[in-house]
């Protein structure tokens, strides 16, 4: 009886004893080949949105190269030290930290005070500068370029807080006879007088080509742009999607237009007193095939499209935004006094009183009315879209929504659903670890598995 017992025992602790070590065995075998990295697997995470995962690299900066590398916010600033070289930017930076820059002014706009401008290039190599911050109301010519004459190229700024006085943009304030190419900014500004998304005043013989901005624009005196304030220069296949608003001189693209701007469009809606308009508030210069889509309200002398045409020419443009205002308020343009008005095209609401030209003091208004027909302008088909060039607009999303530059990727209409698109090829090492997040939940649900497996057996045995 008693040896019965002791081999029943012995019996026992062996099926127990077996059943712990084919367990454990098994977590081994499973954590070697199946869950545990890699020793020279490269660890790597995905950068948000806001920036805030980028770690700081250190200091690059080193004045014997051409171009000369930048690094960090810390180097960004270094630029100021020679403002005729060349520099490159050579990975994303999170510039987060200039809020507590230099007592509450953040960071100070490269060539502010100078005597010369910033005359040489800056390759972002698209890359993104996050959370620039800029508070000096009190100064003019602010942005993280103040001045420049140089090149500013395929660079890209997010999360940007800048505020300043007159001729202030996130990315220049004033640009004198430079170039900026290629580039984009999204955030919000403050200033006074001429205020832009991108840039605040492109002067004579400056170009902005190849450039957005989507940025909540305000302003407390005239001039404002959701890309530039007042534009002497040429603009070129640009685009700005922000809220604007401001005293006289507002207008979703450009405040002010003096100089030449082709084959780009405005988004966002615009709020000001005079001279208020979807595309450009005052206008004295050349719009060729461009349009305007935001809802624009003020006081006097407002239109979907241009505010005052004063001088100026507009050709082969539409718009299709509602109109408010009180005096001198159009469809297309609120008053014109002089210049010319060609082949132009207004979407008019649903029991509008309105007609394209709120008044016509001197010049030529030719412009046509689709009765509440928005669907109309999304076939480049039609007028006035079908003598446009096609580069730098597509035909890629003919017919589904407005019209888009070659370089953009397609953006429905507001209202309708996006189109899902087929989303990049995961970077392998960041698929692996998908791959082996699934794996390991997959892991710890056999272990759950096993252990109550062996309760039941261990139960059967002692019982």
């Amino acid at each position: 009886m008693v040896n019965n017992l002791i081999k029943k025992f012995i019996t026992r602790k062996i099926l127990i004893g077996l059943i712990l070590v084919i367990l454990i065995t098994l977590i081994v075998i499973i954590w070697a080949f199946w869950i545990k990295p890699e020793d020279n697997e490269l660890i790597i995470e995905e950068p948000s949105e806001d920036g805030s995962s980028i770690e700081e690299k250190p200091s690059c900066f080193d004045s014997n190269q051409d171009p000369i590398p930048i690094c960090n916010c810390e180097d960004l600033q270094k630029i100021e030290q020679d403002l005729s070289a060349n520099y490159k930017l050579e990975n994303d930076i999170n510039c987060s930290q200039t809020k507590n820059w230099n007592d509450g002014k953040g960071f100070n706009s490269l060539a502010l005070g100078q005597p010369v401008p910033f005359s040489g290039t800056f390759d972002g190599q698209s890359h993104i500068i996050f959370n620039l911050f800029i508070n000096r109301p009190d100064q003019n010519s602010i942005g993280l370029f103040s001045y420049s004459k140089g090149e500013i190229i395929n660079l890209g700024l997010k999360g940007a807080e800048i505020t300043g006085k007159d001729n202030t943009g996130i990315l220049v304030g004033s640009n004198f006879g430079g170039k900026v190419i290629n580039s984009y900014v999204l955030g919000s500004i403050f200033g006074n007088d001429d205020i832009g998304g991108l840039v605040g005043r492109n002067e004579k013989d400056s170009e902005v080509i190849n450039c957005y901005a989507s940025v909540t624009v305000f302003n407390g005196g005239k001039d404002t742009g959701g890309l530039v304030g007042e534009n002497e220069g040429i603009i070129l296949n640009s685009y700005a999607t922000g809220s604007v608003s401001s005293q006289k001189g507002t207008g979703g693209l450009a405040g002010e237009n003096e100089g030449i701007i082709r084959d780009s469009y405005a988004r966002g809606n615009v709020i000001g007193d005079e001279n208020v308009g979807g595309f450009v508030g005052d206008n004295e210069g050349t719009i060729t095939n461009c349009y305007a889509t935001g809802i624009i309200s003020g006081n006097k002398d407002v239109g979907g499209f241009i505010g005052d045409n004063h001088g100026g020419t507009v050709e082969n443009s539409f718009s299709t935004g509602n109109v408010i205002g009180f005096d001198r308020i159009g469809g297309f343009n609120g008053v014109n006094h002089s210049g010319n008005i060609i082949n132009c095209y207004w979407n008019k609401q649903p029991g509008s009183l309105l007609s394209e030209s709120g008044s016509i003091k001197q010049g030529i208004v030719e412009c046509s009315i689709i009765e509440n027909n928005e669907q109309y302008f999304y076939d480049t088909n039609n007028a006035p879209m079908n003598l446009w060039e096609f580069p730098p607009w597509t035909k890629a999303n003919n017919g589904k929504g407005y019209p888009v530059l070659s370089s953009e990727e397609f953006v429905e209409p507001p209202g309708e659903e996006e189109e899902e698109e087929e989303p990049p090829p995961p970077h392998p090492l960041l698929e692996r670890r998908r791959k082996k997040k699934k794996r390991k939940e997959l892991f710890l649900f056999i272990i759950v598995k096993i252990f109550k497996q062996y309760n039941r057996t261990y139960l059967l045995i002692i019982n």
